[in-house]
């Protein structure tokens, strides 16, 4: 066989070793052999939805974060080659304990956690690790853990990304759906989102649109740029905030396109980043011999 034949039977065996492959790369559903097929295909990258378990009004499941994320991060995948590990239901919710069915996680559990899990990930041979927030409670801390990644050296990179809407995505919606409405929680962007990706779970005939109303009673603290740690229940102590009533699927496939499109964009600025992990290894360099 000449070489140009080898080649060519070489890459053919790729591209169908790649086809055989699930459409999403999800971490614990690959066999040892996919798995390390689809860890080089993702060039070591791994996506980790971090979501949460809380009231979503009284029409959604206490699990909108979580299952949304995975759906997102699964769908990202079959577009652009990355990991998917399912992290399951842990996220920091403390704001909203008062509710029956929130399940709260401490700070310093959920640190630990995701330490191992970068650890191990990297044992496994990715080190590109992508924390895709899905509940905006969880913003502040995992801020803080991406930032703690500085302590000390790691075999790992880790980014954050928390998808928001541009002025040519808000504008889009208008043209689309009318003007935009008040919204934040268990309203009518997450609820056309379940009402899309998980319809079977969605109880349009359980919304209480009384509930649904932010109470501003912190507004002054806010006009003041004043953080409290009450601040989320004094404006949304109901844990609705926006009316859901006018949600529908087609809604929730035009945010669900957009999530979609610029996690994929995410995804391939990492795999193909060299300045971060070089940027790194200088900073990690000049803490061993500190400069003045």
């Amino acid at each position: 066989m000449n070489i140009k034949v080898a080649s060519i039977v070489a890459l053919t065996m790729v591209a169908f070793n790649a086809m055989a492959l699930p459409k999403a790369l999800v971490w614990d559903k690959l066999s040892l052999n996919e798995f390390k097929e689809a860890r080089d295909l993702a060039k070591g990258t791994v996506l980790l939805p971090f979501g949460c378990v809380e009231k979503h009004g009284r029409h959604l499941p206490l699990g909108t974060d979580s299952l949304v994320g995975m759906y997102l991060c699964e769908k990202a995948s079959e577009i652009e080659p990355v990991l998917v590990y399912n992290i399951g239901n842990l996220g920091a919710v403390w704001e909203s304990k008062h509710w029956l069915g929130t399940v709260a996680i401490s700070h310093n559990t959920l640190t630990a956690v995701l330490d191992d899990l970068c650890n191990e990930f990297a044992r496994n041979g990715c080190t590109n690790v992508v924390i895709v927030n899905c509940h905006g409670g969880n913003s502040g801390f995992l801020q803080s853990f991406v930032r703690s990644r500085l302590e000390k050296p790691r075999t790992y990179n880790v980014y954050y990304h928390e998808d928001k809407f541009s002025n040519k995505n808000y504008a889009e919606w208008r043209r689309r759906f009318g003007e935009v409405p008040t919204y934040g929680h268990a309203c009518i962007y997450e609820t056309s989102l379940m009402l899309y990706a998980f319809p079977e779970l969605v109880h349009m005939d359980k919304i209480n649109v009384e509930e649904s109303m932010p109470k501003y009673r912190q507004r002054d603290m806010s006009k003041a740029r004043l953080f409290t740690p009450i601040d989320w229940y004094a404006e949304c102590d109901t844990q609705s905030y926006g009316d859901p009533s006018k949600a529908t699927k087609e809604m929730g496939e035009f945010f669900m396109d957009i999530h979609i499109t610029n996690l994929v964009n995410a995804v391939r600025m990492v795999k193909n980043d060299s300045l971060m992990p070089a940027l790194r290894a200088e900073f990690d360099k000049h803490c061993a011999n500190p400069q003045y």
